[in-house]
């Protein structure tokens, strides 16, 4: 049965021990954070770790995983927390409530968006087909979606508000049929409607969509112990980015997350951006559309954005 527990229960129990949920406490949060901030990366890959305990490979003193995927484990134990808050008599509280590392750096300087040269040669080499090699890079510069976001796609994620004929994607936190590569959010911000762009239209993502006869609509992709399909396709991305000859140091998949920014800047309010990400949630968009839904007013929002000096027409699908 633990190799369906999420990998952050599991970290837990190795270093604080299996205990009812109601037996965590601060001690156990401060212990479990000291040693989060000092396990090696890679622990369970390297021959040197991979069989000790995370406080063994911790005392190593090797080079540590990084704040944010320390800050992604806490993430995801203070969801388990939530849910059995909801969910479970006698649980009434989530330790790791404010438990995150700090983090000071600011995430635009750890990756730089893609210039318009770029993003040309990237989808001039792009060839097309029903798969996440020519999809995937196109939906992120059109969604400021994640990578994980976009590669865990469901057909049914692609939606239509009927009664305003405006189609979008469903971020969501629905389980998959394999309970390795369900869809767990981190924030509840994650958790969003995104209209879909003209031009992803015009480019035949909505065919694409109904010729998928699969639950997923990328059934070819593969993914880690973690559920992850970022992984090796974060790979493939990075060598087919250097095959075409941007091979700039502080560029990967994720550099598409800060051009949707760019081709937004100007044309949208920060808040409406940030709800588009999923970096935000909470206030109100009335003050954006009187009476309007908030999928129209997103909607009317996201047609504006645009890549100023890209030309993407031959992409545009054949009639």
């Amino acid at each position: 049965m633990t190799q369906l527990l999420d990998p952050a229960v599991l970290l837990l129990i190795d270093i604080c021990g299996d205990k009812p949920l109601t037996a965590y406490g601060k001690s156990d949060i401060a212990d479990f954070k000291d040693v989060l901030s000092r396990i090696p990366k890679h622990r369970t890959k390297t021959r040197r770790t991979k069989k000790l305990s995370a406080r063994e490979a911790a005392a190593l003193g090797l080079p540590p995983i990084s704040l944010k995927t320390a800050n992604d484990y806490i993430a995801r134990l203070s969801d388990v927390f939530d849910w059995a808050k909801i969910s479970i008599e006698g649980v009434e509280h989530n330790p790791f409530e404010g438990a995150p590392f700090a983090i000071k750096s600011d995430q635009r300087t750890e990756k730089d968006p893609f210039t318009v040269e770029d993003l040309k040669t990237i989808f001039a080499g792009l060839k097309r087909a029903d798969d996440a090699k020519f999809w995937a890079p196109i939906l992120a510069l059109y969604t400021g979606c994640r990578s994980n976001e976009i590669l865990k796609l469901k057909v049914t994620d692609v939606r239509c508000e009927a009664d305003k004929a405006l189609w979008y994607l469903d971020i969501n936190e629905d389980p998959h049929t394999d309970p390795l590569i369900h869809r767990k959010l981190k924030r509840s911000s994650h958790k969003r409607r995104i209209p879909i762009h003209p031009d992803l239209v015009s480019f035949g993502f909505l065919d694409f969509v109904k010729r998928c006869k699969m639950e997923r609509l990328f059934p070819e992709l593969t993914y880690n112990a973690a559920g992850k399909f970022s992984d090796a396709f974060g790979k493939w991305f990075r060598r087919y980015r250097e095959s075409v000859g941007i091979e700039r140091e502080k560029l990967d998949f994720h550099s598409f997350r800060h051009s949707f920014v760019d081709a937004c800047d100007g044309r949208m309010p920060d808040d409406i951006i940030r709800r588009l990400k999923g970096d935000a949630r909470g206030g109100t968009l009335d003050r954006y559309g009187q009476g309007k839904t908030e999928i129209e007013i997103l909607s009317e929002h996201m047609q504006r954005v645009k890549v100023k000096g890209l030309d993407l027409s031959h992409l545009k699908q054949r009639q």
